[in-house]
């Protein structure tokens, strides 16, 4: 129901300020906006255009292929399984090829999607240079 009066609102022209810490709920509803930790802006602006420039990226691949020799590509962050799908995270579009070079030579690949990270990876990697700078 709140979705549905969000969508309507936005349909009518009104602006509509969101504030939450869910950044699942920011992700659904939101076009802009600015992230503030302890009070001062970390993250701010169009959200395709934040999640376009985040460099780092999630690969999800349904199929078999050599999941060590995966791991071992430099810049691959990570690697975890999912109910049927694996999910590598890298630090940046430049290692999609490279992992592709690998995950082609598999059998009964069946995805290969290389997906924006979610707002709340994004929002914890800024928290944490925040704390860190």
């Amino acid at each position: 129901m709140f979705m549905n009066a969000i969508k309507e609102f936005k349909k009518g022209g009104s602006s509509i300020i969101f504030s939450s810490h869910r950044m699942e709920h920011v992700e659904l509803f939101c076009e802009k906006l600015v992230i503030l930790v302890k009070g001062k802006s970390v993250l701010s602006g169009d959200l395709k255009t934040i999640k376009k420039e985040y460099r780092k990226k999630n690969i999800r691949i349904i199929g078999d292929f050599d999941v060590e020799k995966v791991r071992g590509v430099k810049g691959v962050v990570s690697l975890e399984e999912e109910a049927n799908s694996f999910v590598i995270k890298i630090e940046s579009d430049e290692i999609i090829n490279d992992v592709f070079e690998i995950v082609k030579k598999g059998k009964n690949i069946l995805e290969f999607r290389v997906e924006d990270p979610t707002l709340n990876e994004i929002f914890l990697s800024k928290v944490g240079e925040t704390y860190e700078g």
